[in-house]
């Protein structure tokens, strides 16, 4: 079952991400259980995956500028148990914080997109990209 996965993964305290091809359901995965990893962009869709799962938790600070960055990040975490600790407990908070698990948000957001391209097209205009801006609690975006 997914949910006995989602515990296992969790016994884990570091998750190595790799490149060319980043994670994908492995850090989502990750995110869902709560267990910090690293990631850096490389220069295509699947090497980019899993720093865009960062960015949308919230976590973009877990995403290293080069090969280099990662590595001497990832050995720094490896070694240092409290410093992982404090990051599992940022990586929990973003379960429940972050829009990547708001399946009723994303939606919303998605419906509207649709609503918009919806009236574009009656209105004869030409395509366009479309941005919905996220509204947190407060009314900020």
């Amino acid at each position: 079952a997914h949910s006995a996965h989602i515990q296992r993964v969790a016994c884990a305290d570091l998750i190595l991400d790799t490149q060319p091809f980043t994670m994908h359901t492995t850090a989502v995965d990750a995110l869902a259980a709560g267990v910090p990893f690293l990631a850096f962009c490389g220069e295509t869709v699947a090497s980019r995956v899993s720093s865009s799962l960062l960015h949308t938790a919230g976590l973009g600070d877990c995403v290293c500028e080069n090969a280099e960055d990662y590595v001497r990040r990832m050995v720094a975490l490896a070694r240092n148990e409290p410093e992982r600790m404090r990051l599992r407990k940022r990586f929990q908070e973003a379960r429940t914080e972050s829009p990547l698990f708001d399946s009723r948000s994303f939606a919303r957001y998605f419906e509207t997109a649709y609503d918009v391209a919806y009236a574009r097209w009656l209105d004869g205009e030409a395509p366009a990209d479309i941005t919905v801006e996220r509204v947190l609690p407060g009314g900020s975006t």
